[in-house]
């Protein structure tokens, strides 16, 4: 029995060793690689809703100062300008947050795409990655593109989370491996 818990917390061992060289975890961080962008797309959002609800504000004061608008027309031109400098700010968060990202998604898809390339690599812990199971991700579905060599196809947040997942269950002693598992690891593993 020893022998057994030791043959599989080696066989662990490997599976990380193995982890760590074929994936860069730097590169596929992607929350915190997305991180310095949040801010500056919102004081975007921020910058544009101020300009839109100033614009509007200094036309109301301007003809409520020379008495074309009365007092109550120009109250509540004050609160109903908030809405479109509201909508136009979110807008312009948006926009600005998906275009800090894009540079981004593009790089960490090219990683993927140049770790996928030919063989591929993410199949090669399919029986680890079959006991897995990641709300929103069809596990054995990407493990079928990266065996067919069409690994770049699959989106780069999922292929991060599914590394990550991965790494943290392996390494946490979280799976189970029995020896039908290391069987298929070790060949998966050794014919790339």
């Amino acid at each position: 029995m020893a022998g057994k818990a030791k043959s599989r917390r080696h066989i662990k061992k490997v599976i990380v060793k193995q982890l760590e060289t074929n994936f860069d975890f730097s590169r596929l961080e992607y929350k915190s690689l997305v991180r310095p962008g949040k801010g500056k797309s919102k004081l975007f959002g921020l910058i544009a809703a101020s300009a839109v609800y100033m614009l509007g504000f200094g036309v109301a004061y301007f003809g409520w100062s020379n008495g074309v608008v009365p007092d109550s027309t120009f109250a509540k031109t004050v609160w109903i300008l908030m809405i479109p400098a509201s909508v136009i700010g979110s807008v312009v968060w948006l926009v600005a947050d998906s275009r800090f990202e894009y540079p981004v998604r593009k790089a960490m898809a090219k990683y993927v795409a140049d770790l996928e390339a030919a063989e591929g690599k993410l199949w090669r812990y399919g029986p680890v990655l079959e006991t897995l199971t990641i709300k929103g991700l069809d596990i054995p579905y990407l493990v079928s593109l990266s065996q067919k060599g069409q690994g770049g196809e699959i989106d780069p947040q999922d292929y991060a989370t599914l590394v990550h997942r991965l790494y943290a269950e392996i390494a946490s002693d979280n799976v189970n491996i029995t020896g039908e598992m290391s069987r298929q690891l070790e060949e998966n593993l050794l014919s790339g």
